[in-house]
């Protein structure tokens, strides 16, 4: 489990946590603090206009529309892919690297890559959600 960002340890987080993400993105669509050795409720997310967002200490207010079922990889466990269920359309509050909290509406691919980073600060992956 991944453990908030607090006001003390907000400027180490955005001087060298995120560098850190932006660094070990690869070709993903994000990447979370944890999958680097950091347990801290932080994580990166690409958004479809190729943006990448500074996601810190997210709350998911509502997930809401269908759901749907596509195939999910990830940086954690190369050349593995499994059906995922998920959310098409989320809401949610984070922090962003200003220290100014934002709230976000997310659907489609940036719905489910919310949702996958913010399993991983749970210390979920996708194997744990596999859908057999």
């Amino acid at each position: 489990m991944s453990r908030p960002v607090s006001f003390w340890n907000f400027t180490q987080t955005k001087n060298k946590v995120i560098p850190e993400l932006l660094k070990y993105r690869g070709e993903g669509l994000g990447l979370s603090a944890i999958q680097i050795g950091i347990a801290l409720q932080v994580f990166i997310l690409k958004l479809n206009n190729s943006k990448w967002i500074e996601v810190i200490n997210p709350t998911v207010l509502d997930m809401y529309s269908q759901i749907i079922s596509k195939q999910e990889g990830c940086l954690s466990i190369p050349n593995v892919r499994v059906d995922i269920e998920r959310f098409n359309y989320v809401e949610a509050t984070f922090v962003n690297i200003k220290g100014k909290k934002e709230k976000l509406v997310l659907q489609g691919m940036e719905a489910i890559a919310f949702q996958h980073e913010c399993d991983h600060l749970d210390g979920i992956l996708i194997i744990d959600r596999e859908v057999v």
